[in-house]
Parts: C-alpha cells; sequence; structure tokens
C-alpha cells in the first residue's frame, strides 16, 4: 500500500506539472496572436476623407503616394497609385467617405485628387500645373489609428484652374 501513495503522489505532481506547462504554453501562443493583431492594426489606417461643405466640386478620384516616415522628405515609395474610391464612388461638397490604408504608425502619403469639373469632365488637378511633384494634400499615421482628412476645391478666379484652398488632416475621427 506505502508504494501504491508513493505512486499517485509522483503521477499527481507530474499530472500538475504538465497542465502548468500546458497553461504557460496556452498563454504565449495567445501572446502571439494578439501582437500579430497589434501589429497589423499598427500598420492600418482607418480615414475618414471630407469634402468640405464650401467645397465647389465633387471628389471623383483619390490617389496615394506613400513616402515613408513622418517628418522626414523621403523619396516616395514608388508612384501614385490607382483610384482608391470603390465602386465609381464620389464625394459631393459637405459629403465623405471612409477607406481602411496600409500606412504603418509613424508614416504618411500623399494624396492627388480628380474632381468632376461640373461639365462631366473628370480633371485630374495635378494635370493643371507643370508641377511634376504636384500634390494636393498628406495623409499622416501618427497619434491614432483614425485619421480625419478634409478638403476644401474651389476655382481660382484669376486663372480658372481648379485647385485645393484649404486641407486639415488630424488624428481621430471627427
Amino acid at each position: 500500500m506505502g508504494l501504491f501513495k508513493k505512486l499517485l503522489a509522483m503521477n499527481k505532481k507530474l499530472l500538475q506539472s504538465l497542465l502548468v506547462l500546458l497553461a504557460l504554453t496556452m498563454g504565449f501562443i495567445g501572446c502571439e496572436e494578439e501582437d500579430d493583431v497589434e501589429d497589423l492594426k499598427k500598420d492600418t489606417l482607418y480615414v475618414k476623407f471630407e469634402n468640405d461643405s464650401s467645397s465647389e466640386f465633387t471628389i471623383t478620384g483619390i490617389q496615394l503616394l506613400l513616402m515613408g516616415v513622418a517628418g522626414e522628405m523621403d523619396e516616395p515609395d514608388g508612384e501614385f497609385g490607382e483610384n482608391i474610391l470603390e465602386d465609381d464612388a464620389t464625394i459631393v461638397p459637405g459629403g465623405h467617405t471612409f477607406f481602411t490604408l496600409d500606412i504603418p504608425n509613424l508614416h504618411y502619403a500623399y494624396y492627388r485628387l480628380t474632381v468632376n469639373d461640373g461639365t462631366g469632365f473628370q480633371i485630374l488637378l495635378c494635370s493643371q500645373t507643370d508641377n511634376v511633384n504636384c500634390y494636393n494634400g498628406p495623409i499622416t499615421h501618427w497619434g491614432s489609428d483614425e485619421r480625419t482628412v478634409s478638403v476644401t476645391v474651389k476655382r481660382d478666379q484669376s486663372s480658372g484652374s481648379i485647385w485645393v484652398q484649404g486641407w486639415s488632416d488630424f488624428a481621430g475621427i471627427d
């Protein structure tokens, strides 16, 4: 009988050790999954893009140019991409849309706009200038994983060109 009690006590300790080891292993696996979610969150930016109510034109296209670390004037990471507005979406004056961008935390991108000129023609605002480095404003992933970007698009009375009269880019969703 003494031998049986000793074996039972040894098996009990072995079972307890295995349970502790299993709990620790599950804890580490859970941390890795949580870290993966955090890394993904840090690499994406949820944006509310507004066309200010005082704008004179409907936005029909937004193109992005990834630039790198915010606060540094890096060379672009590639070229301007395709229109990020899906399914021929537009943003009327006073309207907005939401989208998620793959901009890492503490990085930024420039955007340029295409608008309907009021007669049905689509005008890429940067095509009205000889400036090959033309962009209309920044989107910065800084201070939050959510961003509100707003633009005011008007016609310049002296030149007749359509341009971004004002823009904002701030952390959080307004």
